[in-house]
């Protein structure tokens, strides 16, 4: 709200002043000065300057004058005003209220103080004295729509949402103040982008900085509800931007926790003081994620020391237990767990806590201890889950307390009387694995078959059907590895699967030389994000196998265009330079490795292609110098670092080398492992001595 200003004239530079031409009045009153500085010329000047905006020079050359005049009183009042302090401001407005009581203006500014000190009655008791004037009738506005606002924001704290938003839509006044309380209802309402909306017109419009900071920190908050997490963190840096703060580190570094990215959420969490609880917890709390358990029991030791009433301390506790189970240390995780359930006992985890110390005595082999605090896990409202996962344990305890004659015996009996339970898909997919390791194969499929058959909807029914390819490869059953993947791909429950499945049997297709339907079963992949690249690279090497060479370039060319860093895209070059071996092109298929020698660097397994094409253009020369470089570089792969040697001597017997080709052919028996290779070696070394 504008200041208002008024003038008692009484000399010829108050002629300006009367006509608001404060610049003249500014310069007339500046000669005036320098000619002789009198209490009125520094008054003219402190005017001027109040109106120009310069209010610590027109306050100190106010205070230089406060006693000549009455009406000085007033102009400091006004000063303070705009400095915000506004005790001072209305010692001076009271000042100048005893000196003039029939003037308005200081009664106007104090009920504007009022305001601002959230003092209704004072502000009405200000107003009332303002007699026949507009801006009383203007105050009297401000005044219903701030009475507006401090009930819209009492009905904010009843969560009486719909009430607020109503008063809101009646207040025509406090920008700012207005739209962040009506967008913080509007989010509420989960109105979301209508709430950002207003608080982006704050942030735009609005030349307060605290209201512009307020409106970014809760448009980052409702964007943090409607689970915008990008927009929110753009808001929070823009508030960095503009000055550092703790609070708005910690929240930018817990959007990235709740995101479960907990590198980056320490990055922030690590600059925050250790003295603010929440700062404290979250930053022993992502440690643990991150496996980092000896510094997060640090941090949350020193948690439990600083903040004993915290409002975190049963997840730091639970915490502390789970790091203390997780290294084995047992006694200490027990003494945690133990405590948890006695000071949290109505923590939404107490359950989880309770079936933790159940989990501790089983590991500790006290079978007794665990079955007795399975049982309890009830008394703490745990969850489906929690219950069904304790219910579980004491069959597994009643195994080895001698109550079931095996482990599968026990687990049976729990499917058995608990068909309801979210866990029966899990344990008899555990059952299945269970008889596999003992080798009763048959078993196993019928209870993987069962579980397919009977829960076609669970997520475990597609690693039911991968088990049973699994377990007929071990029988040596193609045909039915074949029947199980085509099975996993007819069904519409397990598309998330239908990727693998279509991969897998274009392997097995590949490996039985049936090309085409091969090429079908990697067709299906192409517009697969996670499978294109490889199946581009299966169907260049199907092409390959039929002789279809340009085909197979062309598939070659998508793929290094599309996958510049493709794990495939060595073979791919390997596959195109023997394709052009293949058609009697040495020419190109040395231009394709030399190339992508200068590019990646001399890779081994280029190398003994590049050896491969100069041997049989019989440039014999190239080819031992290219296998050597391929030696040298397999350096731990003994067995293809032998191989190439044995190439490389090959190579020296042709160009008539026969001392050479024995070196080679001496090294690569000293480190072969192959039996194989060693034998191939000793026959090429009796070849040389014979000639």
């Amino acid at each position: 709200m504008s200041s208002i200003l008024f003038v008692i004239f009484l000399s010829g530079g108050d002629v300006y002043l009367n006509q608001h031409n404060f610049s003249e009045a500014y310069r007339y009153y500046r000669m005036l000065t320098a000619v002789e500085a009198t209490h009125q010329s520094y008054y003219g000047l402190a005017v001027s300057d109040l109106h120009h905006g310069f209010t610590d020079e027109s306050i100190t050359r106010l205070a230089s004058v406060r006693f000549a005049r009455p009406d000085v009183f007033y102009y400091l009042g006004v000063g303070y005003y705009r400095c915000g302090s506004y005790d001072t401001a209305a010692h001076y407005f009271n000042l100048f209220a005893h000196a003039m009581p029939e003037v308005w203006q200081p009664h106007y500014y104090a009920g504007l103080i009022s305001l601002k000190e959230y003092n209704v009655a004072e502000a009405q008791v200000n107003i009332s004295r303002m007699h026949g004037n507009i801006y009383k009738e203007i105050l009297e506005a401000y005044l219903r729509d701030y009475e507006n606002l401090v009930q819209a924001r009492e009905l904010l704290r009843q969560d009486r949402y719909e009430e607020a938003l109503r008063l809101y839509e009646q207040v025509n006044r406090f920008f700012g103040y207005r739209e962040i309380g009506y967008a913080y209802t509007l989010a509420a309402l989960h109105e979301y982008d209508a709430s950002c909306a207003l608080l982006d017109s704050v942030m735009a419009h609005s030349g307060e900085d605290e209201l512009v900071a307020r409106s970014m920190f809760e448009a980052a908050r409702v964007c943090i509800a409607a689970y915008r997490v990008a927009e929110a963190r753009t808001y929070l840096r823009r508030m960095l931007d503009r000055e550092s703060s703790d609070e708005i580190l910690f929240m930018l570094g817990k959007t990235f926790s709740d995101e479960a990215q907990y590198d980056s959420a320490l990055a922030y969490f690590t600059v925050l003081p250790d003295s603010v609880d929440a700062y404290l917890f979250y930053r022993g709390r992502t440690e643990y994620f991150l496996g980092l358990w000896g510094q997060a029991e640090q941090h949350l030791l020193l948690h439990r020391e600083m903040f004993p009433v915290s409002s975190h301390g049963d997840r730091a506790v639970f915490i502390l237990a789970s790091i203390n189970f997780k290294r084995s240390e047992f006694n200490q995780a027990l003494s945690f767990w133990t405590e948890f359930v006695s000071e949290y006992p109505h923590s939404p985890y107490a359950a989880a806590a309770q079936k933790g110390i159940g989990d501790t005595y089983f590991e500790l082999k006290q079978y007794r201890n665990a079955l007795r605090a399975y049982e309890h896990v009830g008394e703490y409202d745990p969850s489906v889950a929690i219950a069904s996962q304790a219910q579980l344990m004491t069959y597994e305890a009643g195994y080895h307390m001698g109550t079931y004659g095996s482990l599968l015996s026990a687990l049976r009996s729990y499917v058995i009387e608990h068909p309801g339970s979210p866990f029966v898909v899990r344990t008899r997919m555990r059952i299945a694995d269970i008889l596999l390791r003992q080798k009763q194969y048959y078993q196993a499929l019928a209870e993987l078959e069962s579980v397919i058959e009977q829960y076609p909807h669970s997520p475990l029914t597609a690693q039911a059907y991968i088990e049973k390819a699994r377990i007929h490869e071990l029988l040596g059953n193609t045909t039915e590895i074949k029947n199980v993947y085509e099975q996993l791909l007819a069904d519409a429950h397990t598309s998330g699967y239908h990727a693998f499945a279509a991969d897998k049997l274009g392997a097995l297709c590949v490996a039985e030389s049936h090309f085409d339907d091969a090429l079908g079963y990697y067709n299906m992949l192409i517009d697969d994000a996670d499978y294109r690249e490889k199946a581009l690279f299966e169907i260049a090497k199907i092409y390959d196998a039929l002789g279809q060479y340009g085909e197979s370039d062309m598939i070659i060319e998508n793929l290094a265009s599309e996958f510049p860093e493709s794990v495939f895209l060595l073979d791919a070059l390997i596959l195109r330079a023997r394709a052009y071996r293949k058609q009697g092109h040495h020419g190109d298929a040395i231009n394709v490795l030399t190339d992508y020698i200068a590019t990646v660097g001399p890779k081994p397994s280029i190398l003994m292609e590049l050896g491969h094409v100069y041997f049989e253009i019989e440039d014999y020369q190239n080819a031992r110098t290219q296998y050597v470089r391929a030696c040298e570089r397999f350096e731990q792969q003994r067995d293809n670092a032998a191989q190439a040697l044995l190439f490389a001597g090959d190579a020296a017997l042709a160009i008539g080398d026969p001392k050479g080709a024995r070196e080679y052919y001496l090294q690569s028996d000293r480190i072969a492992e192959s039996p194989l290779l060693k034998n191939q070696a000793a026959t090429k070394l009796r070849t040389v001595a014979d000639q």
